[in-house]
């Protein structure tokens, strides 16, 4: 048990080990962690739609987190294959200790065929990451690493990560 603490330590890039004030977690691991929460799969009238495949690129310079999504849609009559970028900023949920996305914004629809993507398309995404994306959780702290400081202090990206401050 102690081995798979000190493990995780070394891994979110803890410093000030006797109070745990600061949590530095990379980018690979909020990729590895959201890997294994998809694909989601949920039908929007009588679309099928599935998300796959998601990618986190932290961006330092304007504090926000770039994620591009896979997506299929399936209305039984055709299928759409595409993927949609968005940017959102980033919060810490102190409570349930998620790092979460706030506010996302669709920055580009690409379909694999190559063609403009049709406005009830842009409709039924926009739909999808307002609905899943906002609030969605990235990351989770372990429950069992000790978290001293009553409160955030502050929660930023840098170094293609995210670094959490406790006071």
């Amino acid at each position: 048990m102690k081995k798979l603490a000190l493990t995780l330590l070394l891994l979110l890039g803890v410093s000030n080990i006797g109070l745990c004030s600061t949590f530095f977690v990379n980018q690979s691991l909020i990729n590895i962690y959201l890997w294994a929460k998809f694909p989601i799969q949920k039908r929007i009238l009588l679309n099928e739609i599935t998300l796959s495949n998601p990618e986190v690129d932290l961006q330092e310079k304007n504090q926000l987190v770039t994620t591009k999504i896979n997506f299929n849609i399936n209305n039984n009559q055709k299928n759409i294959e595409g993927s949609i970028e968005t940017q959102s900023s980033i919060i810490y949920e102190n409570k349930s200790r998620f790092l979460i996305l706030k506010s996302p914004a669709i920055q580009k629809i690409s379909l694999n065929d190559g063609k403009e993507p049709p406005k009830n398309l842009m409709l039924s995404l926009n739909f999808l990451v307002s609905n899943i994306l906002e609030n969605f959780p990235i990351y989770k702290i372990d429950e069992e690493l000790p978290l001293t400081g009553s409160s955030l202090n502050e929660i930023k990206i840098k170094n293609k990560g995210v670094e959490i401050n406790y006071q």
